[in-house]
């Protein structure tokens, strides 16, 4: 049936469908199959080099974090001398960087646990920093990168300094 249509148009006209059928699949083609492809290639691209660029900057800042027990430390206010005083002055050290707390567990007499997930890494080592200046004895300090950009999830071990 479409071999008589075909048969029935004139040399004229077969010519033209030869030439636009071809071109037309091509045409389809690319924008069903190909540019979506390249599009996605690009966006991935764009996409690693953005979290290479913050892995770089988090690396570069990392030492902010990994070197505040050896550097000279200015204590200002008071040091918590209990856990409780600990807790207050953690609570307002954290709501100072507007950071929201996951968890809080208790690890021993002196020992206070944070888990900290969803925040930004400057507000993060500003809190490190903040302990640090209060006289807060850094236990331990995790931090990993979130699903999210610029954001980093923690876990903070604090405890009172001993006398």
């Amino acid at each position: 049936m479409i071999k008589q249509k075909y048969n029935a148009l004139s040399h004229r006209e077969q010519t033209i469908l030869k030439v636009a059928i071809p071109l037309i699949f091509l045409l389809f083609s690319w924008l069903l199959v190909i540019k979506p492809m390249i599009d996605n290639k690009q966006k991935i691209t764009k996409n690693i080099l953005k979290h290479q660029q913050q892995l770089n900057w988090m690396q570069k800042n990392s030492h902010l974090v990994a070197n505040n027990s050896t550097n000279q430390r200015i204590v200002t206010g008071s040091t918590p001398a209990n856990k409780s005083q600990l807790r207050q002055v953690m609570s307002q050290l954290i709501k100072a960087q507007k950071i929201s707390i996951e968890r809080i567990q208790n690890i021993n007499q002196r020992d206070i646990n944070y888990q900290l997930d969803n925040n930004n890494f400057n507000s993060v080592l500003q809190l490190v920093k903040a302990c640090e200046e209060r006289g807060i004895e850094i236990i331990q300090v995790q931090i990993i990168k979130s699903k999210q950009l610029g954001k980093v999830n923690t876990r903070l071990t604090v405890a009172t300094r001993e006398s």
